[in-house]
């Protein structure tokens, strides 16, 4: 199988020769590199030259969306390896992902999983968000219901079959192209599909990606052919329901203390419902980290459900 990887990239020159060092390390050589510049302002395009990648520069920032399309329109292989410009792969990423597509034909789509340790080490918030990435995704490793494009392979058949990303779409795009894939495809998380990822490192900066997601997601399941799909699994619903009921309550305490027994409540139930997170974030760090992750994980789980229902709203209102 040719195998051409596919890199969007946007003011991401902080992490792209590593990225593109990664990808000319693999195990498996890949037929062709493609960088697509979404309109940077930093040296993006002097990084992708001096790797000998194919540069496909966009006049104008159009999001991730439109980058993978013309990124994949210029391609030549057989699968397509889509990878983020702030993702260095382990190096036999690539073959492993190959390995899965031909010893399953009814396989589609390969997802990778995140390292447990971020690729630039910028402080305690980064070091949560990659440990939450990972655990979530290692959990569910085999056949899942939903599509992700961070460090991903498809058939290009498939792909075409799709008829690509929605270029309307700047959140959840992946998400909604997984709700398009033909009848009888399988879509597997691989544990052996791995790469270190640049996060997010900044908590104001965390809190308001998460938001602005999920105020996204309307827009992505209105756009979505079938609601199936649409849902990762990344934060789970009761966690969310409980951290609603624990704010929910903390807040009407001064009125009625006996509210207090419900926070209690909430929070207990949130602390079950991302136990293997927890558990996890012990093993690696200690009880002190553990505590923060906790911490963490609530914060995000609220900005989260804030999105939402923001996000619901537009939507109720249109």
């Amino acid at each position: 199988m040719r195998v051409s990887v596919i890199v969007p990239c946007h003011n991401a020159a902080k992490t792209l020769d590593a990225c593109l060092c990664a990808i000319r390390a693999q195990t498996l050589a890949v037929s062709e590199i493609i960088v697509v510049d979404d309109a940077s302002t930093d040296a993006c395009a002097d990084i992708a030259s001096r790797h000998g990648c194919t540069l496909i520069r966009q006049p104008a920032n159009r999001g991730v969306s439109a980058a993978r399309n013309a990124g994949a329109a210029a391609s030549r292989g057989e699968v397509l390896f889509f990878v983020d410009a702030d993702i260095a792969l382990e190096p036999a990423a690539i073959a492993n992902a190959v390995a899965i597509l031909r010893a399953d034909q009814r396989c589609a789509v390969v997802h990778g999983t995140y390292d447990a340790e971020p690729l630039v080490n910028d402080g305690p918030v980064e070091e949560y968000k990659v440990l939450s990435e990972y655990r979530w995704r290692t959990d569910r490793a085999g056949v899942v219901g939903f599509t992700l494009f961070a460090l991903t392979a498809i058939r290009r058949s498939v792909f075409e079959a799709v008829g690509g990303f929605d270029e309307r779409l700047r959140n959840g795009e992946d998400v909604e192209f997984g709700t398009r894939l033909p009848a009888g495809c399988l879509v597997r998380m691989s544990n052996v599909v791995i790469g270190r990822h640049d996060d997010v490192d900044r908590l104001p900066a965390l809190l308001a990606e998460q938001f602005k997601r999920a105020v996204g997601y309307a827009d992505v399941v209105k756009r979505a052919r079938t609601a199936s799909g649409s849902r990762t699994g990344a934060l789970h619903p009761i966690g969310v329901i409980c951290c609603a009921l624990t704010v929910a309550s903390t807040l009407t305490i001064w009125a009625w203390p006996p509210m207090a027994l419900l926070a209690l409540c909430g929070i207990a139930g949130f602390i079950l419902t991302y136990r293997s997170l927890l558990r996890f974030a012990l093993q690696r760090k200690g009880f002190g980290f553990t505590v923060y992750t906790g911490l963490l994980h609530f914060l995000v789980n609220a900005a989260n459900l804030g999105g939402a229902l923001v996000g619901l709203t537009r939507w109720a209102l249109r």
